[in-house]
């Protein structure tokens, strides 16, 4: 009997005799992520040991009606499961690079994939996005003597007002409290500075204009 039969049979006995670990015995253990990557690499891994035994089999099956194909032994059929396997990721990976020559930064990193990125925001998206806030911020003044709410959170304003138009629906404009509606034409709000350098600006005079990051310093 050869060496690896007689290893192999040893240790399926000892698998068999493990016994579970009594209390206050020391044990090792791998964390939760090492064995979520060996779970992974063992479950690819006997798929691709079946997978070889599957290409073994239908090979050989083949040879009964093709009598010039050469016997193909189990470790020839490993060797070409992986050659096919290399092919095929090299065909992923040029096609995965032709889609990103053809359309340039529309696919985002999402850990080891890609993933469509968000669609650019259309412009006159944004500004009715920031006229629903003047409207609503127009009508609390209106009830309270031409006075604008003094904080971004004040009642009577709906808290979705104040959010901007985007897929995390978390940001928020930026506000500056205690201005007065149609007196002036100071910044009352003015998009974050997750759309870039220049911003959406709502003024007290009611009026809606593109402004640069730098001119939104200036005039706060």
């Amino acid at each position: 009997m050869s060496p690896c039969k007689n290893l192999l049979r040893v240790g399926v006995c000892l698998l068999v005799l493990t016994r579970p670990a009594l209390a206050g015995m020391p044990t090792f253990d791998l964390t939760d992520a090492a064995s979520a990557r060996l779970d992974t690499i063992s479950f690819f891994l006997v798929a691709f040991l079946l997978t070889a035994l599957g290409i073994r089999l239908l090979w050989n099956h083949l040879r009964k009606d093709f009598t010039r194909l050469p016997k193909l032994s189990y470790p020839r059929a490993l060797s070409l499961t992986l050659v096919w396997a290399l092919l095929f990721l090299f065909v992923l990976t040029m096609i995965s690079g032709a889609r990103e020559l053809m359309t340039p930064g529309a696919w985002k990193k999402d850990g080891s994939t890609y993933r469509l990125a968000d669609p650019p925001i259309d412009a006159q998206a944004r500004v009715a996005r920031l006229e629903a806030l003047r409207d609503a911020l127009w009508k609390f003044a209106r009830a309270h003597e031409g006075r604008l709410p003094d904080t971004d959170s004040a009642e009577g304003v709906a808290e979705s007002t104040w959010r901007v138009l985007d897929d995390s629906r978390a940001a928020r404009f930026v506000y500056f409290g205690g201005r007065s509606a149609g007196r002036g034409a100071v910044v009352v709000a003015h998009e974050p500075g997750a759309f870039g350098a220049w911003r959406y600006t709502l003024l007290s005079s009611g009026e809606i204009e593109l402004r640069s990051a730098d001119e939104l310093v200036v005039s706060r």
